[in-house]
């Protein structure tokens, strides 16, 4: 029993890990959208890949939040707001995902919903930063 710890370790990071790690790995970047890149041959191959390219579509919206943080005034409220949301969002994908923690799908469970909350915030943020203050603005809509 000893030796197969080691064995099913090893057996479970294949299907878990998504490390399609070889060059022929697909990239986002060569896809007009996300949902098409998830979509591609390359992506739907099997479990392993759809773990992978659901990871880069997360690590895609969460560079594009990034760079909305960037254009908003810094201070201690919103980083604050970040590391509450960031900790909304960890707890939030595990709940949700707890159905799953054992099988290959988990990280594309996790993965699907911080991209869903991720694309949430950017529209926030997004319309934070369009609004217009000498008029007013309204929170999410």
């Amino acid at each position: 029993m000893v030796r197969l710890i080691p064995l099913l370790t090893s057996l479970l990071s294949f299907f878990i890990t998504p490390s399609a790690q070889a060059e022929d790995a697909p990239k986002i970047d060569d896809y007009p959208t996300p949902v098409e890149f998830m979509m591609s041959d390359e992506c739907q191959k099997n479990q392993r890949m759809l773990n992978y390219c659901a990871s880069k579509i997360k690590q895609f919206y969460e560079l594009k939040l990034e760079s909305l943080y960037q254009k908003l005034e810094q201070n201690d409220e919103l980083r604050a707001a970040n590391a509450a949301w960031n900790d909304f969002v960890d707890k939030e994908c595990k709940r949700f995902a707890k159905p799953f923690e054992l099988g290959s799908i988990y990280p594309l469970e996790i993965a699907s919903c911080k991209e869903s909350l991720t694309k949430q915030r950017i529209k926030a943020l997004t319309d934070e930063l369009s609004c217009n203050s000498e008029v007013g603005c309204s929170y999410l809509e």
